[in-house]
């Protein structure tokens, strides 16, 4: 069995250093190989205020992952022939608008951040606001000819989602990602 001790220590090292540069708080990494866990080890606060040290069973928020579960959905639909991936996202939300010069959205073109938004309101004061709110936008660039990170373009993918599937968003990841998985806590 080799000794991982060495980099272990300099992985140790170097999250604390870039916890520090980029003050976060608090971190859980576990390392695995393609067979097993091979580590688990927590770094910092859960709640800087009280103090209370990360351990392996803190919660931590999902992030950007979700991301990845609306395009496996997306996905999933598409292999089903449910929904035509380079169908305009009008087809699927009449509602949808952005100004622009271009060809229309597509939702590919959402999937792959390349739809040509490049602004969008994270804070919106409603769940559906941030993508309506989208008309008062232009395109930046042709949709599919560049890359630019679209949280906002995943939020209106979601709502694609929950109207097709006449579902909430939580629910529909719960049905087709998380419970085939085994991954939900009872």
């Amino acid at each position: 069995m080799v000794n991982l001790a060495q980099a272990y220590a300099a992985l140790d090292r170097y999250i604390e250093e870039w916890m520090q540069y980029a003050n976060v708080p608090g971190i859980a990494v576990a390392l695995t190989d393609h067979e097993q866990l091979l580590r688990v080890s927590t770094y910092g606060f859960a709640d800087r205020d009280t103090r209370t040290p990360v351990t392996p069973d803190t919660l931590f928020e999902i992030g950007s992952i979700s991301k990845s579960f609306t395009s496996i959905v997306l996905l999933q639909l598409y292999e089903e022939g449910r929904i035509d991936l380079h169908a305009p996202v009008t087809r699927y939300l009449p509602w949808f608008q952005v100004q622009s010069a271009y060809e229309p959205i597509t939702l590919h073109h959402l999937m792959c951040h390349t739809a040509g938004i490049s602004s969008g309101v994270d804070l919106a004061p409603s769940a559906r606001y941030g993508a309506w709110a989208l008309r008062e936008t232009a395109t930046a660039f042709a949709p599919g000819t560049h890359y630019h990170y679209s949280n906002v373009g995943y939020q209106a993918l979601g709502y694609v989602l929950e109207d097709l599937l006449n579902q909430p968003y939580a629910q529909i990841i719960r049905e087709r990602i998380l419970a085939p998985l085994g991954t939900e806590k009872n």
